[in-house]
């Protein structure tokens, strides 16, 4: 029997310095957008596919992200269950892998879950949201599963690469036999970009709680993965429907707010 995705993880504990002077001032998880800061809308968008469980890995001087989602008013679950927002200090492993380890360690998780990051803005449009997309994926496959997003040429260094074959089981699923962090040259049918999201099986734990660091000493979930497809293991990739921003840099972030702005004065946003 295939496991219920139940419990979210999402690193909040980076320092925001590519979106400097604005993340000085908050965390860059809690910068506005008209909808509400954008962790707020991740938050809603994981209760929104069902999770019960959001673990917030975060550090000291960032208790503002806490502060505002036990305050505010979040979206019902559509099952009606509580959900449980809990909040852990990341460890002495720096990195998003380091972080991913904490919430496995500090809340005893043994069962598959969803990761995703604090600063990527995922717009629905007519789709189900990028979430229940990756959920719905791993209860077809039972098999770790990251998002991809279609890229401009000019974004492909900026990202890291999926080569992909096709999947049996639905064509917006995608084999994935490579992954190339921010490639200068890229020749592949499609400029599949792998972005904010991952299901996460304890047999991907075993290789990211092995993982060696990056050369800035940072222990990263890429990394894992790349040691998982090189081990010959299955990975699947979901071709979102939604429209993805990351809000990580200036650019990027102001694109994004662009883009919601747009749909609240066209009344078109589903959240």
């Amino acid at each position: 029997m295939i496991e219920q995705i139940k419990t979210a993880v999402i690193p909040v504990a980076g320092n925001g310095s590519r979106i400097r002077p604005l993340s000085l001032v908050t965390p860059k998880e809690m910068l506005a957008t008209p909808f509400g800061p954008i962790i707020e809308l991740v938050t809603n968008e994981l209760i929104g596919a069902g999770i019960e469980q959001i673990i917030y890995v975060t550090k000291p001087g960032k208790e503002l992200i806490k502060n505002h989602l036990v305050s505010t008013k979040l979206h019902k679950h559509p099952n009606g269950k509580e959900v449980r927002l809990d909040f852990v200090n990341q460890n002495d492993i720096p990195g998003n892998g380091g972080a991913i380890l904490t919430a496995i360690y500090e809340k005893e998780l043994n069962e598959p879950f969803i990761v995703v990051w604090g600063d990527e803005i995922f717009i629905k449009n007519n789709s189900t949201g990028r979430a229940s997309e990756l959920i719905k994926a791993y209860a077809e496959v039972n098999e770790p599963c990251i998002v991809l997003t279609e890229v401009k040429q000019g974004d492909i260094p900026k990202c890291g690469m999926a080569s992909i074959q096709t999947h049996a089981a639905s064509q917006q699923l995608f084999k994935i036999t490579d992954l190339v962090e921010k490639p200068q040259q890229w020749n592949e049918a499609k400029n599949y970009a792998s972005v904010g999201g991952c299901i996460v099986t304890q047999e991907l734990v075993k290789f990211l709680s092995k993982a060696k660091r990056s050369i800035d000493g940072e222990l990263y979930l890429s990394q894992a993965i790349s040691d998982y497809l090189y081990d010959g293991r299955s990975l699947v990739g979901v071709l979102t429907e939604c429209e993805w921003h990351e809000t990580g840099s200036m650019d990027g972030y102001v694109s994004a707010f662009e883009a919601l702005a747009k749909r609240r004065r066209e009344g078109t946003l589903v959240t």
